[in-house]
């Protein structure tokens, strides 16, 4: 549950425009391994802001964030527990954020980026790799992730740290739709 957390945190960096103002489709999806099964959510509430150039990397940026009581699981029960003080606390952080603070380019549609990603009150330094489409209209951005939960605290110390995984995988895409 707090992985799907982290993973959405660090997929809304990717839900604003590249190069254009533009409306966007959004998408922030997590998994968390949980025994046999993983457990699969996205969030719904979403807000973020870019300009990405990869012509001007150095002048490029992408912030956003995610609201926690946005996160849906498909099982109420486990979304309020993972919104609950022993996971995400909702209640005293109400979003994880995101923020760019460098580019660099790995191939013609590869790029990696460095983000500053915010759960509770822990800020991480990640590396996130993500490809730019421009072939296609509209342009997709995606990336593609893995983090850490107790890097964040997140679960750490939790009698159910041996139930649910520390590991969170996230998928974020974005599609750029011109006025």
């Amino acid at each position: 549950m707090k992985s799907l957390l982290l993973t959405l945190s660090a997929f809304m960096l990717f839900l604003h425009p590249v190069e254009q103002t533009t409306e966007t489709k959004n998408e922030v999806h997590f998994s968390i391994p949980k025994f046999f099964w993983s457990v699969e959510g996205t969030f719904h509430n979403i807000e973020a802001s870019a300009h990405f150039d990869p012509e001007h990397l150095d002048q490029s940026t992408i912030s956003g964030k995610v609201y926690i009581t946005s996160i849906d699981t498909e099982n109420k029960t486990r979304d309020g527990h993972l919104q609950g003080e022993d996971w995400l606390n909702s209640e005293t952080y109400s979003t994880i954020g995101i923020k760019s603070t460098s580019f660099q380019k790995v191939s013609e549609l590869e790029y990696s980026g460095i983000f500053e990603i915010t759960i509770k009150d822990v800020t991480q330094t990640d590396t996130i790799p993500f490809t730019v489409d421009r072939a296609i209209n509209p342009t997709l951005v995606a990336a593609d992730f893995s983090l850490q939960l107790t890097d964040y605290g997140v679960g750490s110390g939790k009698g159910a740290d041996w139930v649910v995984g520390d590991q969170v995988d996230i998928s974020v895409s974005l599609l750029n739709q011109p006025h």
